[in-house]
């Protein structure tokens, strides 16, 4: 018996490793690593999907805007973005993971969203940009 349950053992450990966290996406990035890998000039798109209003009063600098609603309507416009990274951020997570989640629906592979959104970026005292509307 002794040997069946160590075969079994190995079995499920070998299947844990496989699907572990090694092997799942991840979906987040930190604020750090953004910062990291705008220094680096990664190849990258930063997406606020705020209302109009929300990004002109401040925006994480190189962001451009898309509405979460409006991201399956617009998909076109984020095509020639398609092999990039694109970090994605609202205020608070909930429409970010809407349109990460619509993204990755419409085959856009390196998604991610911003950990802590705008709020942690304006906690953290990072610059903003803002969008002169006159």
């Amino acid at each position: 018996y002794w040997t069946i349950a160590l075969i079994i053992l190995l079995m499920l450990c070998t299947a844990c490793r496989k699907n572990g966290p090694d092997d799942v996406r991840r979906t987040d990035v930190s604020r750090d690593e953004l910062k990291e890998w705008q220094e680096q000039k990664i190849d990258l798109s930063i997406l606020d999907v705020r209302s109009r209003g929300e990004y002109e009063s401040g925006h994480v600098p190189g962001a451009m805007n898309i509405d979460y609603k409006e991201i399956e309507a617009r998909i076109d416009e984020l095509e020639p973005f398609r092999k990039q990274k694109i970090v994605v951020y609202c205020r608070s997570g909930r429409r970010a993971a809407i349109a990460q989640k619509a993204l990755k629906k419409s085959g856009f592979e390196d998604v991610y969203q911003l950990d802590g959104d705008m709020i942690g970026w304006n906690k953290a005292g990072l610059p903003v940009e803002t969008t002169n509307t006159e």
